[in-house]
């Protein structure tokens, strides 16, 4: 798991998610390197780039 999802008019799930990462130390480290192992998957840097020369090129027609 990489996070949850909570209500945004929900203040007390919110709270309730925050005082869960503050007393668990090792679910929320666990969180953050699950979280950061799917943006390095995700968001490979020289895929991005390609994606995004793409993109400009499309718009410019070129």
């Amino acid at each position: 798991m990489t996070g949850r999802v909570i209500p945004t008019d929900d203040t007390t799930a919110l709270a309730d998610a925050l005082k869960d990462i503050l007393i668990d130390y090792d679910a929320s480290l666990a969180w953050a390197e699950a979280s950061q192992a799917e943006v390095v998957e995700r968001f490979d840097l020289s895929r991005e780039v390609t994606r995004l020369v793409r993109s400009i090129r499309s718009a410019s027609n070129h």
